[in-house]
């Protein structure tokens, strides 16, 4: 028995113009969602809650290193200080205070 092989009809591009849709989920421009709390029983209302989404900031040596200079420089170019100009430019960076 024979097969026919099967052909494609091309389709026909639209005439109304309609936007297109982007595949990647839309996420909210907002640091900060608010959520309906689940409730503990039927009668009760739901209470919003609020979710604080944080984003993670990457810091490089060389970040550390430009705020250490500038603890260097105003500490008016103090000699043999550099360990603790770059620990306090990290700690600074990374929202540690010493």
């Amino acid at each position: 028995m024979e097969t026919k092989p099967r052909t494609r009809t091309p389709k026909k591009p639209s005439t109304s113009p309609r936007p297109r849709r982007s595949k990647a989920a839309a996420v909210p421009d907002a640091a900060e969602i608010a959520v309906p709390a689940p409730a503990s029983n039927a009668t009760a209302t739901a209470q919003p809650i609020t979710v604080t989404i944080t984003q993670t900031i990457t810091i490089s040596q060389g970040d550390i290193a430009q705020r250490a200079y500038e603890l260097y420089e105003a500490d008016g170019f103090a000699d043999g200080h550099d360990l603790k100009h770059w620990l306090a430019a990290e700690a600074e960076l990374r929202g540690k205070r010493r």
